[in-house]
């Protein structure tokens, strides 16, 4: 089944809600305002089967200047708009609004509808019908299907209904492949089931247990019921309007703006790049710094507005402009909206949103405007090099395949990877993953500064393995999600132009005990420890005859214990690595021909002092070598096996 959404748009009591309910049999005037002033206020909502198996939604937005953003709400995911015009007034200030905000939102079909027939003679349609090629000349209604009905008598209606049965065939059915998105145009509860919002599918699916997240609060809920035009369903599909039950959630924490999406799909943000266009018809200039009124799917916020490639925007005008808002938003690329000036609220221009995370743009800056045209006529490979190496304005982030998907709702799976591994034929990105594609020029960017990062470190610390990795992530990659900074240094590693350990990373010629120092340092350290033997001097000591800093020191006498060639001890003393496996050769012999050992005959042994004899002894047994027992001690383990 294919599913298409109709919206009413023009002038106020021109007869779009009393259309509507000959359509099909709904009012759609709901509140009790809306009865007693005989105006729409806010949205209606009706639907009627078509033939060819097409269920339709049709959404009844007001025609008042002063309800202008719910209308704005309504119209921003149209298939088709009944443009209604009334036959004894014809084309009103409020119709040519809705027409521009129509075609800046994009919505490109449609059928006219001139509406009180009954009223009107045939000069007066003729007039009409004048009036309307004349206004809509040069507009996506310009060769839409006229139709004259009167919803009193009922003329012409089974002819509209059949012009919408044309519409609908020839309607292409919407992608179920991207990630699910609604915005949510109503928020209210219902009597035994809680929280209920509604809105029409933009992309993607939605199914009965689903968890979705809710932006930009970033809170997850769970679906635990979905309804279309009152009926249960068990999915909800691309542009069908659906009612989904929330529970968990009170109705004062929903509204009208806030978006449901996968979770994860969507990435909060206050800087939008865009394509601005500005009406053909509006009285007033758009001056770079403005303060205005964003429409961007049902939300409304306010931004200022940064030209980037001019001073000012005309009537009729286009150019690239930088939004920054003053309160988050998730959105899309390829999302189109409105603007209105701040003060006076009119309606002067809109476009669409070419890069949903962008960093902060400079003005007149060639680069700049260079990404912008790519963004906005260039190949999908073209836009994708530039969404992956774009850093966006939340974070300095390297985004991962399926985030960048995201960005591109309107292009299927297998369109978006077969882009994907053309730039990886064409030698543009580097595969670090299956999910981390990084561009080629900032790859290299991220090899030179973790060689750089790695060279500076050797040079400051050269006794030591290398930078540990706790340390090189903050320094280097503190804002990326941990798998794409631990993928990004195992794709160095086995490309050999790091060595990683579990704990530290080097270049991969660093090796500290080659160095100058370190070979200057041992052999002083190695002339001290052999000479003292069993009464070794304490680190302290050590290092005050050392030629190097204590830090130096430490490093070097680290390095010694972990090539053997001193034996640590406990925290202060160290043991020649000579002497200690010549103590345990001499140890060894002495428990075989006397059973066990003790302090006074080990002292002996060792020709050192009962201090350095019992400070030997307690390391031992916490090493597994020796046990004590009584006064004595004897050995764990077969003496063979202290050698292992």
């Amino acid at each position: 089944m294919k599913h298409m959404i109709i919206g009413t748009a023009g002038h106020i009591d021109h007869g779009k809600t009393c259309l509507i309910q000959a359509l099909t049999g709904i009012d759609t005037d709901r509140l009790a305002e809306e009865k007693r002033r005989g105006i729409t206020i806010d949205l209606g909502f009706a639907h009627m089967m078509l033939d060819g198996d097409t269920h339709t939604d049709i959404i009844d937005v007001p025609g008042h200047e002063k309800f202008i953003r719910n209308m704005l709400a309504g119209v921003s995911q149209l298939d088709l708009v009944l443009m209604v015009v009334a036959a004894d007034e014809g084309v009103m200030p409020q119709t040519v609004e809705h027409l521009d905000i129509l075609s800046l939102l994009g919505v490109r079909r449609g059928i006219v509808v001139i509406t009180k027939c009954d009223l009107a003679d045939e000069e007066i349609l003729a007039l009409a019908r004048q009036d309307i090629a004349e206004r809509f000349a040069g507009t996506f209604l310009e060769h839409a299907p006229v139709q004259a009905v009167s919803t009193r008598t009922g003329q012409g209606i089974e002819e509209l209904r059949g012009l919408l049965n044309d519409e609908a065939r020839g309607l292409q059915p919407r992608s179920c492949g991207s990630r699910f998105r609604l915005f949510i145009d109503r928020a209210f509860t219902m009597q035994g089931f809680g929280t209920v919002v509604t809105g029409t599918l933009t992309s993607g699916k939605i199914s009965m247990d689903d968890t979705v997240m809710v932006y930009p609060q970033e809170k997850t809920v769970r679906v635990r019921g979905l309804q279309s035009c009152g009926q249960d369903i068990a999915e909800g599909f691309p542009g069908q309007r659906v009612a989904v039950n929330l529970p968990g959630v009170k109705k004062e924490e929903l509204s009208r703006g806030e978006v449901l999406a996968t979770p994860g799909s969507l990435k909060m943000t206050e800087l939008l790049d865009v394509k601005l266009t500005g009406l053909k018809n509006m009285e007033y200039e758009i001056a770079n710094n403005d303060r205005l009124h964003l429409f961007l799917g049902t939300a409304t916020l306010l931004c200022r507005v940064r030209l980037l490639n001019t001073d000012r925007l005309g009537a009729g005008e286009q150019c690239y402009a930088q939004l920054r808002l003053e309160e988050p938003v998730a959105v899309q690329n390829g999302d189109h909206f409105v603007v209105r000036f701040y003060s006076p609220l009119k309606t002067i221009g809109g476009g669409v949103v070419l890069n949903s995370c962008p960093p902060k743009r400079k003005r007149f800056d060639e680069t700049v405007l260079t990404r912008f045209q790519l963004y906005d006529t260039g190949s999908l490979q073209e836009q994708l090099l530039l969404e992956l190496s774009d850093r966006p304005a939340f974070c300095k982030k390297i985004r991962t395949v399926e985030e960048i998907q995201n960005g591109f709702p309107q292009i299927d799976s297998s369109a978006f990877l077969t882009a994907l591994h053309i730039l990886l034929e064409q030698g543009k990105v580097v595969a670090v993953s299956d999910q981390i594609l990084v561009p080629l020029e900032m790859f290299a960017a991220v090899r030179q500064e973790i060689c750089g990062a790695l060279t500076e470190y050797h040079s400051r610390f050269p006794l030591r393995s290398g930078l540990g990795l706790p340390e090189l992530k903050r320094q280097l990659f503190a804002q990326e999600e941990p798998r794409t900074a631990d993928a990004l240094l195992a794709f160095f590693a086995n490309k050999g132009e790091i060595t990683k350990s579990a704990q530290f990373a080097s270049l991969p010629d660093f090796n500290p005990i080659e160095t100058a120092l370190y070979r200057k340092i041992s052999t002083a350290a190695d002339k001290i420890y052999k000479e003292s033997l069993y009464s070794p001097p304490d680190t302290d000591a050590v290092t005050a005859l050392l030629p190097c800093t204590p830090e130096e020191a430490g490093e070097a006498l680290r390095l010694m214990a972990a090539q053997n060639r001193l034996i640590r001890i406990n925290d202060r003393i160290f043991l020649h690595g000579e002497a200690y496996r010549r103590m345990l050769l001499l140890l060894k012999n002495y428990v075989e021909q006397n059973g066990s050992i003790t302090l006074a005959e080990f002292r002996d042994l060792l020709n050192t002092s009962r201090k350095y004899a019992a400070i030997i002894l307690e390391a031992l047994d916490e090493q597994g070598v020796t046990v004590k027992q009584g006064d004595a001690r004897t050995l764990t383990q077969p003496c063979e096996k202290i050698w292992e």
